[in-house]
């Protein structure tokens, strides 16, 4: 059964290196192939790197995540996830939403990302929040027994 956000509070809060064990769980349940903890803390440790989580405090855990990584004036958004049982609860919309504030704060003129061409529901989030198609990656998304997947390229102007 799901719970809406009502009966949980969540904090939308900086992720750091120490989250990387419980990303990896949740980014493996979203996604294939699944990034490894390492990966996660070596990404989190880095000065460029712009990341939080979305977390109940009961049960303690991660339900969300959102990492982008920071070049020059720009960003990109490397990845966003919210576990399944808790997606359509606004969560992904309040982590891009840390994300455009903490690009703000940091004087970034624009914000990029791809996204699998087939995943539809996440193209009309990302358009709802003022992203648009700047171009297409042919055969980027790799996945074990599946054919290739082209990747669209988003961007948005900060």
């Amino acid at each position: 059964m799901r719970t809406g956000p009502e009966e949980h509070p969540l904090a939308i809060l900086g992720a750091a290196a120490a989250d990387g064990d419980e990303l990896a769980c949740l980014h493996a349940r979203l996604f294939e192939p699944g990034w490894d903890a390492a990966s996660f803390a070596k990404l989190l440790a880095h000065p460029a790197s712009l990341a939080f989580v979305a977390r109940l405090p009961q049960p303690r855990a991660v339900v969300g995540f959102i990492m982008a990584q920071v070049a020059g004036g720009e960003a990109e958004i490397l990845t966003l996830g919210v576990h399944k049982d808790r997606q359509r609860q606004g969560i992904a919309t309040r982590l891009l939403a840390a994300i455009l504030c903490a690009a703000g704060q940091r004087k970034l003129e624009r914000l990029y990302l791809e996204v699998a061409a087939s995943n539809r529901a996440a193209i009309a989030f990302y358009q709802r929040a003022g992203f648009a198609p700047i171009g297409r990656r042919a055969a980027y998304y790799q996945r074990a027994r599946q054919r290739a997947e082209d990747a669209l390229l988003l961007a948005r102007a900060l």
